[in-house]
């Protein structure tokens, strides 16, 4: 749906009471929200090119999509209940807030002015990391990590030890990333596309070149 202003949106949720969710789209002079129902799980903002901020986060929210907001530039601090966040085009964010416990997949693409991320939860199971030029290293990398993405990331210079239980790597498009760290031999899927100072992996002790092992 699309609102001209926070009072639109107020009184949408004051004729929808209990609403679990809620997405806001196109809505480009929309420059704040009202307080949020604590009913709501799921919250997706879309093209609103006026939004710089959120305010406090309901505590029952699970999901959490802010995508294509271009003045968007501060996240509140993330409620303890959030398993899925996704942040898309949003050029103006600099900084992460501290992730919740419970966090299970995080998606961070297109936010140049991002440098790094805080300390990543042991719950995390799904890190995607795109076109995000700022961004120079990753923190540690939780064991309970599963499926690990990093593209078009031009800064990043190294990443930190894979976790042992980690499926799925793809990196791709990292012109300053110059090795990788020992694979894992759990990984049952690996990519390595455009990366032109990565000529060797090592994989269980075993060295090898990129040339054979661009994809696995």
């Amino acid at each position: 749906m699309n609102f001209a202003s926070k009072e639109s949106i107020a009184a949408y949720l004051w004729e929808n009471p209990g609403l679990d969710q809620l997405e806001i789209q196109d809505s480009p002079g929309l420059t704040g929200l009202p307080t949020l129902p604590k009913s709501l799980t799921y919250l997706r903002i879309s093209n609103c090119a006026g939004l710089r901020s959120l305010p406090n986060l309901p505590g029952s929210l699970r999901f959490l999509r802010v995508l294509d907001c271009t003045a968007f530039s501060q996240l509140p601090q993330l409620p303890e209940s959030l398993h899925d966040l996704k942040l898309q085009n949003c050029p103006a964010l600099g900084t992460l807030p501290r992730l919740p416990d419970g966090l299970y997949s995080l998606l961070l693409s297109g936010c140049p002015t991002v440098t790094g991320l805080s300390t990543l939860p042991d719950s995390l199971g799904h890190l995607m990391v795109d076109f995000c030029a700022g961004l120079m290293c990753l923190p540690r990398l939780p064991e309970s990590l599963k499926y690990v993405r990093v593209k078009s990331c031009s800064s990043l210079e190294k990443l930190p030890r894979l976790p042992g239980w980690l499926t799925h790597l793809v990196i791709e498009d990292c012109p300053r990333l110059s090795c990788l760290p020992q694979l894992p031999s759990s990984l049952s899927s690996l990519g390595v596309h455009n990366c032109p100072q990565i000529t060797s992996l090592t994989i269980g002790g075993l060295s090898i070149s990129t040339a054979a092992s661009s994809s696995h």
